[in-house]
């Protein structure tokens, strides 16, 4: 497994401020749709714990319930907020992760130097 990049205090709080965006704009979505979504892992942790992220959290988790997931799936590509993509391995063949995201396009984050390597989306 490849380490993780190393962010500065300043660069952390500046990704979490632009997740806090998407995730205004994903929650906005699901309202909007009627989709049921929950916070986890880190994400449930601090806003318990922290009143918000963890200081060095780099990403927001959250779940759904299956049928909620396949709903946004196909509700998404009709109906996309704008500068905002959806991504899994079923919309991009280069895709690694067994999960989806939500990126915001003309954007890019690179977790680990093992991801450069991939040619996906990386907002």
């Amino acid at each position: 497994m490849s380490q993780p990049i190393k962010l500065s205090k300043e660069t952390i709080r500046e990704l979490q401020l632009k997740e806090l965006e998407s995730l205004r704009v994903f929650k906005e979505f699901c309202q909007k749709n009627n989709l049921l979504f929950y916070f986890c892992g880190g994400c449930c942790i601090g806003t318990l714990r922290h009143q918000g992220f963890i200081p060095w959290d780099d990403d927001i988790d959250v779940i759904m319930p299956r049928e909620d997931y396949e709903k946004l799936r196909t509700l998404w590509v009709k109906n996309a907020p704008k500068k905002y993509i959806f991504q899994d391995y079923y919309t991009d063949k280069n895709y690694i992760n067994n999960f989806a995201k939500i990126r915001k396009d003309k954007t890019a984050f690179v977790q680990s130097e093992k991801e450069k390597d991939f040619n996906y989306h990386k907002g």
